[in-house]
């Protein structure tokens, strides 16, 4: 069993940060990919370019920086791509026993459907992973002896459930 520790600094992160992204995953992924698309970008152009003087290192650097940003959520929708490829060969050649040409169709098919849906896709999990970092933090912080064992994966399974409506009725918002 998991020890009580009420003040524990660690604890309170995980059930905020947790809560944060079960609700508010999908854009803070994209956001944190961004960004560190834009901090490896920016720090390569000012190693790439430590020999320019005057305005032209930080202007170039930051360039270097806003490119890597943007490729990062290009590369985002192809690896979803190539994640949801990989998924339908691997379901349609051993799971369902296709020869190679259909299950390369198969594997065409998933691999489009998964890079249209990216979205879906990451609201979904970082609604169940967001739930699954609350509940972990909330474990710690609160008396869980008196609760039945069942308590924490139904409270996680409710928090995921209700994370993934909130992403999803934001993002039939902002389309």
């Amino acid at each position: 069993m998991i020890p009580r520790v009420p003040d524990h600094p660690a604890a309170w992160g995980f059930l905020a940060l947790g809560l944060l992204f079960c609700f508010l995953g999908r854009r803070l992924f994209t956001f944190f990919l961004a960004c560190s698309g834009f901090i490896l970008g920016f720090t390569a152009g000012s190693l790439l370019f430590e020999n320019l003087e005057g305005l032209l290192k930080p202007a170039l650097s930051s360039a270097a920086g806003l490119a890597c940003a943007a490729l990062s959520i290009v590369l985002l929708r192809l690896s979803m791509f190539l994640g949801g490829a990989a998924a339908g060969f691997v379901s349609a050649s051993g799971l369902l026993g296709l020869d190679l040409l259909p299950s390369l169709a198969v594997a065409l098919a998933a691999g489009v459907l998964t890079a249209l849906l990216t979205k879906q896709f990451l609201s979904v999990l970082t609604a169940a992973s967001g739930a699954l970092t609350a509940v972990a933090g909330a474990t710690v912080l609160f008396d869980n002896a008196a609760l039945p064992s069942y308590a924490a994966p139904v409270l996680a399974a409710a928090l995921a459930i209700a994370g993934a409506i909130v992403q999803m009725k934001d993002l039939h918002r902002s389309s």
